[in-house]
């Protein structure tokens, strides 16, 4: 049986980045042309609001991650070392665009779709990741074989699957 959308990470990841991008924009558009701030302070700022829901979002909902406040301190770690790589991407991005003639309007847009293929490897291998390995039944360690097929196989083969 097919699992519906809302079941599937990668539809729940595009969701809740699709909500953070349109509210990064949005902050993004508005810094910049209604209140005239600089670029690289409109760019940073929606970036911000963004990233704060993203994270909260996805761990909870998109990746249903586990663990307590350490594991969460662990967790908002690694995505801020990925957000800081992402920021300057961005604004480095952004200001490569807009000297060849295209705006943060569009080039927010193209930057984007980028950096949201990549994210969502890291959040899924390394961020959001299972504190530890899935073990089957018997007890042994299907790890290595879940981990190639994405952790609902590793769910499927033990008999477990919590979605």
């Amino acid at each position: 049986m097919t699992k519906p959308l809302t079941k599937k990470p990668f539809f729940r990841y595009s969701v809740v980045g699709t909500a953070s991008s349109v509210l990064d924009y949005v902050v993004l558009v508005a810094l910049f042309h209604g209140l005239h701030a600089p670029l690289p302070v409109a760019a940073t700022a929606g970036y911000i609001a963004g990233l704060l829901f993203n994270f909260v979002v996805n761990k909870k909902w998109a990746f249903k991650a586990k663990g307590g406040a350490k594991h969460t301190g662990k967790q908002a770690l690694k995505y801020a070392v990925l957000l800081a790589v992402n920021l300057l991407v961005l604004n480095l991005a952004l200001q490569w665009l807009d000297d060849y003639g295209i705006g943060p309007e569009y080039g927010k847009i193209i930057v984007t779709l980028g950096i949201t293929v990549w994210n969502y490897f890291f959040y899924r291998r390394v961020i959001f990741k299972p504190k530890h390995p899935r073990r089957h039944q018997d007890g042994s360690d299907r790890s290595s074989a879940a981990s190639a097929a994405g952790p609902e196989a590793g769910e499927r083969a033990a008999g477990r699957h919590s979605d």
